[in-house]
Parts: structure tokens; sequence; C-alpha cells
């Protein structure tokens, strides 16, 4: 499923976002932390993602079947750092790479 198009080398970290209408080439403001289902008003240090690489495109995009969202963005930046779920990163001036539109009755 990975486009043949992307440049892995762009930047040094990759997460996918499960969101709706992203745009090519835009900056994602940063997301908020969750506890217990809720968001909070704790704004993180960069927007929230499953980490990603080229070799583990398939596995991740699999696992963004929990998240809701009309569209699937792979992101890219150059700072990170972990986030408090497992897989989870945290991409600081993330930019929308490339993007997917999620079909509501098939999974990837």
């Amino acid at each position: 499923m990975v486009e043949s198009n992307i440049d892995w080398d762009t930047y040094e970290y990759y997460g996918l976002r499960v969101m709706d209408d992203p745009v090519v080439g835009e900056t994602l403001a940063p997301s908020y932390r969750w506890e217990d289902g809720d968001c909070t008003d704790e704004e993180l240090n960069g927007t929230s993602a499953i980490q990603v690489s080229e070799s583990t495109f398939d596995r991740a995009l699999r696992s963004s079947n929990g998240y809701w969202g009309t569209h699937v963005a792979l992101i890219g930046g150059y700072q990170m750092e972990y986030g408090e779920d497992a897989g989870e990163v945290v991409i600081r001036d993330a930019v929308v790479v490339a993007v997917w539109e999620r079909s509501t009755t098939t999974s990837f």
C-alpha cells in the first residue's frame, strides 16, 4: 500500500494520524493529552501519531483502524518524543506528507 512517490528521507520521523480532511503540505497543530477517555486542556509538544517507517507502514496502517476520522495522513517532522500510549509518537511541527481516504465499510 505504500505509495512509491513517498520520499522516506525527507523527515527524521514519521507517523500515521487519522483525521478529517488533511491537506498535503499542511503543518498540524499540537494535539492534546487525553486522560481516561477525556480530552484535557494540556497541549502536547506536537502532533500525536502512530509511529511508522517505510518497513512498518502496513502494520501501522492496520493499527489505525481503532481511530475515528475520514482519512489517514502520513505526517513527518524533525523532532519527536514518545507518547503515553504504546506505539505513539508526538511529532513537533508535523507536516502532512500524504493522505489516503478511509472507507467506512472496509478496513486496511
